[in-house]
């Protein structure tokens, strides 16, 4: 769409437009139930540690993105981790819906429909991309900011500073938290397509407002109704605020999730870079849906083992489902990141992505690092001993150094290979 062509005002309107989109994108299971969880295992202050680097990170790309064909060359390059990052992300929120359901009292069949069907309404009655996104993100920002209202005014939200146990294992959590939250956002299609519609300074701006001044009060709203969702969820345990308030608890949390299962199938059925000869939208978007569905179910499977034989770590304290949770943390935490770091930072002459000889090395070099740093994210994430986590992450750190060091050797054979 091309901006230029609009007056001061639609231009503006455009930008909050794209910023409510973004904030919506990525207001979802992690940012609505981790925080209830890390209020829970270390108090108050796990908040800031889960929310500046998620803020800043996401808002961040607006600005690291300077390009105008940025956020199109990034998307092209990395076209396969981004569909899994939206895969993962779909089977992420269809499974915590599954796992909450109980609490939120909608039944899983009519999630599944919505998610098959809200994206083929969208399209038939707002056609144009770009006024499908910023017309969905606006209204589902005004239903959590009415959300966010109706429970201050209620007055019965509670704020969970009484938790926490191990506060001083905050440390060991902060360096997971910035590696993920400022390296994953590069990955999101839903990014890539609102930073793909605006030109940089817009760009900027949306990202910045986005997530600084719409993002944070959603997240925020998190620390109000924790001791509400999260016994809920874990345990089934009694309400704690009144059926009006849980009510608007459970809209809230329903719209986001949606927004974002919807916003990712959109963006995998009708990618920013089109392949020649790709099937018809509701074929990519019915095939999301079902690889979405095996994904979680087969996480959901995992979590479901790992309670029962637990490979000599002592899981009592957890449900299988707050295991499932956390596995499905560990693309975030880990798998994603790395792919990020390693493979979509350019190294020498440029190069970034999969193609050529470096390409596979860095693959390679990923795919070691995941499996080396796997057991210490395992013995942070699972076992609940956070001084493995910063070895995880130097793990990945230094892994980079492998195709740094080849990419020299790797560009003087390919020069001298004969044509």
């Amino acid at each position: 769409m091309d901006t230029h062509a609009l007056s001061p005002t639609r231009r503006n309107l455009h930008v909050l437009g794209w910023a409510a989109y973004l904030a919506c994108s990525w207001t979802w299971c992690i940012g609505m139930f981790l925080p209830t969880l890390l209020a829970r295992d270390y108090g108050p202050w796990s908040f800031a540690v889960f929310a500046i680097p998620n803020v800043l990170g996401a808002a961040a790309m607006g600005w690291v993105l300077a390009r105008p064909d940025a956020p199109a060359r990034l998307a092209h390059t990395h076209a396969g981790a981004t569909s899994v990052f939206s895969l993962v992300t779909i089977a992420f929120q269809m499974w915590f819906l599954h796992w909450a359901s109980p609490a939120l009292r909608v039944p899983m069949g009519a999630i599944v429909a919505a998610c098959v069907l809200l994206p083929l309404v969208i399209r038939m009655l707002l056609g144009r991309l770009s006024v499908q996104a910023t017309v969905a993100g606006a209204v589902a920002l005004l239903l959590s900011l009415i959300a966010l209202a109706w429970m201050l005014a209620d007055g019965q939200t509670t704020l969970p500073f009484a938790h926490g146990s191990r506060p001083h294992a905050l440390l060991w959590l902060a360096p997971v938290c910035l590696f993920g939250f400022a390296l994953c956002p590069y990955l999101d299609r839903t990014f890539l397509l609102a930073a793909s519609q605006l030109p940089p300074a817009r760009r900027r701006a949306a990202f910045t407002i986005g997530f600084v001044a719409f993002f944070t009060p959603m997240i925020v709203m998190t620390l109000l109704y924790a001791d509400w969702l999260r016994p809920r969820v874990l345990t089934g345990a009694t309400d704690v605020l009144s059926s009006g308030a849980r009510a608007i608890v459970a809209l809230h949390i329903l719209v986001q999730l949606l927004f974002t299962i919807v916003a990712h199938l959109v963006v995998l059925a009708r990618p920013i870079t089109t392949r020649p000869h790709a099937q018809p939208f509701p074929i990519r978007l019915l095939t999301a849906v079902l690889a979405s569905v095996l994904i979680a179910a087969l996480v959901q499977q995992a979590g479901t083992l790992l309670h029962r034989a637990p490979l000599g770590v002592d899981t009592s304290a957890m449900s299988p489902g707050e295991l499932s949770y956390r596995l499905f943390m560990g693309f975030y935490a880990l798998a994603f990141p790395a792919y990020a770091w390693i493979c979509m930072i350019p190294t020498r002459g440029g190069h970034a992505g999969l193609t050529g000889p470096l390409g596979r090395v860095k693959l390679i070099t990923t795919l070691a690092a995941i499996i080396l740093a796997g057991p210490a994210m395992w013995m942070g994430m699972i076992a609940m001993d956070e001084r493995w986590i910063p070895a995880s992450v130097l793990i990945v750190l230094l892994a980079r150094v492998v195709p740094m060091l080849l990419a020299r050797r790797i560009t003087a054979e390919t020069d001298a290979t004969p044509r």
